[in-house]
């Protein structure tokens, strides 16, 4: 039960998640917190990890399992390529993932975003690596993200603009050339539009409080801090 809004350009890359974090037992939804930290900048990078899905692994909240990963090897995340940094994650939170979505009946899926840049390069990069319960199992599928990537079930009501011009002066193909300020009021169109979808649908999939992380080739910075 997240929105996740991310998107690109040489310049910039900008994360934007909900805070909304929900339980579900016996086919009834309880919302148990809204301020939930679902994106998590690695000091000295400019890569950050963003997630969505069970927010505990073996008891773990996620955000602790990410601070362990940053810890283990400050050095490659702070230096390595999105790519590799997803593939890394991939390998080390396999068994976690899956012994956590094999005993929780209501568990569907469990995703990190690799977002960001290698230092010093203008290459950016939004990568997902998610495990799915499907009904032969728990399937794994790593996903590059274009321009605009969304993910979460909010992007129900939105992913349409992945493809779609929001308005004569908001498109996802204008993101690449874009500058930080256009990113921010693109994100900000699609969160209200998101936000509207969900009321008319009579559903809450996403809400609380909304943080967004903008990544440069050297930096990073909270745009909307936790």
């Amino acid at each position: 039960m997240t929105l996740l809004i991310g998107s690109c350009s040489p310049k910039q890359v900008v994360v934007t998640a909900d805070g909304i974090c929900m339980e579900t037992k016996g086919g009834y939804k309880t919302i148990t917190a809204t301020d939930l930290t679902k994106v998590f900048p690695k000091p000295k990078a400019t890569v950050a990890i963003a997630h969505h899905g069970e927010n505990l692994l073996q008891g773990k909240a996620v955000q602790q399992v990410v601070a362990d990963e940053y810890a283990a090897d400050p050095s490659f995340f702070e230096s390595a390529q999105p790519d590799a940094i997803a593939d890394r994650l991939a390998t080390d939170l396999d068994s976690i993932v899956r012994w956590t979505m094999n005993n929780i009946a209501e568990s569907k899926n469990c995703a990190f975003w690799v977002c960001g840049f290698e230092r010093g390069k203008d290459a950016p990069a939004i990568l997902e690596v998610k495990w799915q319960k499907e009904p032969t199992g728990i399937a794994f599928a790593k996903t590059p993200g274009g321009d605009l990537f969304l993910s979460g079930s909010g992007q129900e009501f939105i992913k349409k603009y992945t493809t779609d011009q929001i308005d004569g002066q908001f498109s996802w193909d204008k993101l690449w050339n874009a500058t930080e300020h256009y990113h921010v009021r693109y994100h900000e169109k699609l969160w209200r539009i998101a936000e509207q979808g969900q009321v008319a649908a009579g559903q809450q999939v996403f809400g609380g409080k909304k943080i967004r992380l903008v990544i440069t080739p050297s930096a990073w910075h909270w745009e909307t801090a936790p």
